[in-house]
C-alpha cells in the first residue's frame, strides 16, 4: 500500500509533504542534525506518521523515510509496555521493511499536531552542565518549557516526558546530554519555534586550534590505511587540551556512545603497537589530532566532528555530566540502537 492511499485529501498529501521538506532542511543542517539522528512527526486524524529508526532526514525528499502507525495502537502499548516483551516492534500500517523511529512513544506522547526532535551541539553543550536553568532560564520566560534528566531514549524517556506533561502542556522539552523537542499545531509554528530557541541557546565556541598536519600525516605513513578526517575540527578532540581531556571521559550524549564507542584509543608513539589499534576505527593522538584507521567513514567523520564541535562549547571548569557506565552499557546492549548502527 502506498503511504498516500492512508491519506484522505489532498491537503493532508500536502500536510506530510511539508513535514518531508522541513526534514529535508533539518536534516542539511549539522548543527541541528547529525547522520541518522533526530527524528520529526505529524499526527493526522488517528494517524501518526514519524521518520523511521536509522534514516536520515536529509534523505526526506528522495527517500520514503516516514512510517504511518496507529496513533491509539501506539498509546496503548505505552500504557500496558510492562505487559509486553520489551523488544517489541510497533506495527506500522503498511508493509515495510523499516522500523519506526525508537522515540516513537514520545512523538506519540506529545499533545501536538507536530513534532520536531533534533541534536542540536549548543543544547547539548548547555543541557550537560548542572546550571542549565540557572544560565538559560531568564531568557526563556515566554516558553513553556521543561528540562527532562538524562534517561535512557526510547521508553524510559519518554515516561520521563509523560510525567512532565501531567505537570505542564510544554512544548519546548530540553534533554539532558541529548537533545531538543518541540511540539506545534501547524509546520510553519514548529520551524518558528525551533529557531527562535537555537537563536535563544547559541553558545560561542572556543577557536580552533590549527592542526599540526604534517606531523599527522609522519606517523599515519608509519599505520597502514590510516588517514586523516578532511574537518579540522576532529583534531581539537587531539590539539585542543581541553577537548583532548574531555575526550578521555565517557560519552556525553547515546549517538557518540552507539556509534563511536565508549572511549577513544590514544596513541601512545613509544608504546603503540600496531594490533592494538585492530578494533577501533579512530585514534586521538595527544597534541596533535585524529587519525581515522580503516577506510573513509562518512558516519565517523560527521559524529566525531559532532563531539568536537560540542567540546569546543563546553567550559571544564564548570562540572559537566557524561553517561554513566551504566548509561552506556544500556545503550550498546539496546537491540534498537544495534539496529540502527547496522543499517548505516
Amino acid at each position: 500500500m502506498n503511504i498516500n492511499n492512508l491519506l484522505s485529501s489532498i491537503y493532508e498529501i500536502n500536510e506530510l509533504n511539508d513535514l518531508k521538506v522541513l526534514s529535508y532542511n533539518m536534516g542539511q543542517n549539522k548543527k541541528l542534525v547529525q547522520g541518522p539522528g533526530g527524528n520529526t512527526s505529524i499526527k493526522i486524524g488517528k494517524k501518526l506518521f514519524i521518520k523511521a529508526s536509522g534514516k536520515k532526514l536529509e534523505n526526506a525528499l528522495n527517500e520514503n523515510i516516514f512510517i504511518p502507525l496507529d496513533l491509539e495502537y501506539i498509546l496503548d502499548i505505552f500504557e500496558n509496555y510492562y505487559k509486553f516483551n520489551q523488544n517489541l516492534e510497533l506495527k506500522p500500517l503498511i508493509n515495510t521493511n523499516l522500523k519506526p523511529s525508537i522515540e516513537t512513544f514520545i512523538h506519540a506522547l506529545m499533545p501536538f499536531k507536530v513534532v520536531l526532535h533534533s541534536h542540536p551541539l549548543d543544547i547539548i553543550a548547555a543541557t550537560a552542565t548542572d546550571d542549565f536553568k540557572k544560565n538559560f532560564g531568564y531568557i526563556l520566560n515566554d516558553i513553556k518549557w521543561d528540562l527532562i534528566p538524562y534517561q535512557r531514549p526510547g521508553f524510559p524517556l519518554a515516561k520521563s516526558i509523560n510525567n512532565s506533561l501531567k505537570i505542564q502542556k510544554s512544548n519546548v522539552l530540553f534533554l539532558a546530554n541529548h537533545g531538543l523537542i518541540i511540539g506545534a499545531e501547524n509546520i510553519n509554528e514548529a520551524k518558528n519555534i525551533q529557531k527562535k530557541i537555537l537563536e535563544k541557546l547559541r553558545i560561542l565556541p572556543r577557536k580552533i586550534v590549527t592542526p599540526n598536519k604534517k606531523a599527522l600525516k609522519e606517523i599515519s605513513n608509519k599505520i597502514p590505511h590510516s588517514i586523516l578526517p578532511d574537518s579540522d575540527t576532529i583534531h581539537t578532540l587531539g590539539c585542543d587540551p581541553k577537548s583532548f581531556y574531555l575526550s578521555q571521559k565517557n560519552p556525553l550524549y547515546p549517538d557518540h556512545m552507539v556509534f563511536c564507542g565508549c572511549k577513544p584509543k590514544i596513541f601512545e608513539s613509544d608504546k603503540s603497537q600496531l594490533e592494538e589499534f585492530e578494533n577501533h576505527s579512530y585514534i586521538i593522538i595527544p597534541n596533535l589530532g585524529v587519525l581515522f584507521l580503516k577506510e573513509k567513514c562518512e558516519l565517523l567523520e560527521i559524529m566525531l566532528e559532532t563531539q568536537a564541535e560540542i567540546f569546543l562549547r563546553l567550559d571544564i571548569n564548570k562540572k559537566i555530566n557524561f553517561l554513566s557506565n551504566k548509561d552506556c552499557k544500556d545503550l550498546i546492549n539496546w537491540e534498537a540502537e544495534k539496529y540502527r548502527k547496522k543499517i548505516n
